[in-house]
């Protein structure tokens, strides 16, 4: 069942009880699995924080959306102090981990740069080890592998991204997991590859980018993925490419094999822009779209959301919203009150395009505008309501 009530809220900035997300984190019982949820005053956090093992069910928020920024300067050029493996601004451990409106940002490479070297190598700003974590409208920036999605040892995990922007350089998005990408954007600072997957070889899917844009510069050249072990799967629906991407679309890792050791699954399905010609494209690329459908189909799944499983983090908006489905002219707005998921909800007051709720748990609001026949339409994006509610 998805609720918004939270049992537990930590406050993090300056003036809170938590002057770092470290702090808060430390402050979450060991082996929890109820609802957490920290909320992280406008700033920019210069710390590496760990969601550790069995610290489940936990929700990163920035107070304001965007305004939250989390940097780690570690990579492995400094791996004496700590191991590339030990770079990220925040690495998940736990599972069903939730993380809304942050900015998380490795800037090793970027000052090596700025002096004259290539990079810093690898320098994450995230790595996910958990299973079931989801990010809303974040941004991660980086250089080389920007984000290390690998999932549990134990068993298959699964990633799930809405609204987020990518920016890196090479091998920018890695791993083995499954991951879902619905509607981000991946910004390239050069033509490296974007993504290079390790799919395990009984998975026969791996990084998925639904209604995306990939965005380089003309002349940049850039590559969609290569493989970084054999069984690799990449797959690109409804995606938006700039003209910046290598007409070959992929290539290898310079190891016996043409084709991603000929058992990589690389697929551009249905994409449109100045970089979406097929023409010239590896001749192990997949574009056939009746290729891609028959391939979810014959493993039972009805489209890219249904490979998550039982887990819906796409119900978020939605199942958020539902209550405020029946329109309303704006007269009678104030003082409405509904039931969801068994808490009252009451509109306190409209005015100046804000709404403001009052629930089990706080006072919070809502953009909304009034519409020509007098009815009130809600943004279903505005931060604060759609971070609160939605669990």
């Amino acid at each position: 069942m998805i609720s918004f009530f939270l049992a537990l809220t930590l406050a993090v900035g300056p003036e809170e009880p938590h002057p770092t997300i470290t702090s808060a984190v430390k402050a979450i019982p060991g082996r929890n699995s109820e609802p957490v949820e920290i909320v992280v005053a406008p700033g920019i956090y210069r710390e590496q924080v760990r969601i550790p093992p069995r610290k489940n069910c936990v929700t990163l928020r920035a107070r304001e959306s965007g305004t939250v920024t989390l940097v780690s300067d570690v990579s492995d050029y400094n791996y004496k102090k700590k191991s590339c493996a030990q770079a990220e601004a925040l690495k998940v451990d736990a599972d069903d981990f939730t993380a809304i409106g942050i900015r998380f940002a490795n800037t090793a490479s970027t000052e090596l740069v700025a002096i004259g070297r290539k990079g810093a190598g690898q320098a994450q700003a995230l790595s996910v080890r958990g299973d079931r974590a989801a990010f809303y409208s974040c941004a991660f920036y980086g250089h080389q592998a920007v984000m290390f999605l690998r999932g549990p040892n134990d068993r298959q995990g699964v990633v799930y991204f809405r609204d987020c922007l990518i920016e890196g350089a090479s091998d920018a998005i890695y791993g083995g997991t499954i991951a879902l990408f619905e509607n981000c954007r991946y910004r390239a600072l050069r033509g490296g590859a974007m993504t290079m997957a390790n799919t395990d070889k009984e998975n026969d899917f791996g990084f998925i980018f639904k209604d995306c844009a990939v965005e380089a510069a003309d002349g940049m050249n850039l590559i969609l993925g290569r493989p970084w072990r054999p069984y690799a799967k990449v797959a690109l629906i409804d995606c938006k490419l700039s003209g910046g991407v290598s007409p070959k679309g992929w290539k290898t890792n310079g190891r016996p094999g043409e084709d991603g050791y000929g058992t990589a699954f690389f697929g551009l399905f249905n994409c449109r822009g100045a970089g979406a010609d097929n023409a010239t494209r590896t001749e192990w690329t997949f574009t056939d779209t009746a290729v891609w459908r028959e391939r979810l189909v014959s493993h039972g799944f009805a489209d890219e959301r249904a490979l998550l499983g039982k887990w819906k983090p796409y119900d978020r908006e939605s199942a958020a919203f539902n209550y405020l489905a029946a329109e309303k002219p704006v007269a009678m707005m104030s003082g409405f009150s509904a039931t969801w998921d068994g808490h009252r909800l009451r509109i306190v007051s409209l005015s100046g395009g804000e709404c403001r709720f009052k629930n089990d748990f706080s006072v919070v609001s809502a953009a909304f505008r009034e519409t020509d026949d007098g009815f009130v339409a809600f943004d279903t994006r505005a931060g604060v309501v759609y971070d609160f509610f939605a669990r």
